[in-house]
């Protein structure tokens, strides 16, 4: 402990290490909603997102009794922790608001991403 000018420091050390696992976290890109080309696939029931290296995740979706069942998510494990599936789930969820649809959710994901966003309860049918 170091006194300085009446205020006390703890000099704090420590060590990092890095591993090929923490290397790869370094190296993941985050991508805004502006770099990833979100299209609504009608005849496979399926939003699909794309980022600008031409990776591409889904959110398959069906139709019953007018509600909009969210069924899976898939994403490729080279674009996890990239925001794809964040844009994706919010394109989807925000889409669904405008245009008045009630979702029910199937996709873990989905539920997940819901019970950190709680500003989509109003959709959920």
């Amino acid at each position: 402990m170091v006194a300085v000018s009446g205020l006390e420091y703890q000099h704090i050390s420590f060590h990092i290490t890095i591993t090929p696992l923490y290397l790869y976290y370094l190296c993941i890109t985050y991508y805004s909603m502006e770099n990833i080309s979100i299209t609504n696939n009608k005849r496979a029931y399926q939003y699909e997102a794309s980022l600008p290296d031409g990776t591409t995740g889904t959110l398959t979706y069906r139709w019953l009794k007018g509600d909009m069942l969210l069924m899976q998510t898939t994403i490729p494990p080279a674009a996890r922790d990239t925001g794809l599936s964040d844009a994706l789930i919010t394109h989807v969820l925000n889409h669904a608001r405008t245009h008045n649809l009630r979702v029910r959710v199937y996709c873990p994901l989905v539920i997940a991403f819901m019970k950190e966003n709680d500003t989509y309860n109003d959709i959920l049918a």
